[in-house]
């Protein structure tokens, strides 16, 4: 299996995030250029400049540097549609379980009066 460099990483990374070169570039205070390097791997990056990419890129240094060519590959470049699809499902199963809860809920008040009429009958009954 092909390991993958650093800087591939963190172009996989960047390109899953939808981030621009120059995004990240200006945000790394460098020009275009120089940030391009670190993504074809000709520039070293100190763990100062490797933090700063990893906080723009949410994850942490440990992640980057040990991510793996398969969990990019199965996790960060499913395309676009896949992400909405997969954000889709979530909200569908987010607002299913809450109407489920809803529903579990609406299930405990009933038995709670339920169970509220028969002690008061029994206490009625003696």
């Amino acid at each position: 299996m092909e390991k993958l460099t650093l800087g591939k990483k963190i172009r996989l990374l960047r390109e899953m995030k939808e981030l621009k070169q120059d995004y990240m570039a200006e945000k790394l205070d460098m020009t275009v250029n120089g940030y391009g390097k670190i993504e074809r791997d000709e520039s070293d990056l100190s763990f100062t400049r490797m933090n700063q990419i990893a906080k723009l890129l949410d994850i942490s240094v440990p992640e980057l540097v040990n991510l793996e060519k398969q969990e990019i590959g199965y996790t960060f470049t499913i395309s676009h549609s896949q992400i909405e699809t997969n954000q889709n499902i979530a909200n569908y199963t987010e607002n299913g379980i809450s109407k489920r809860i809803d529903k579990l809920e609406q299930d405990l008040d009933l038995l709670k009066s339920t169970l509220q009429l028969i002690l008061e009958q029994l206490r009625k009954n003696g």
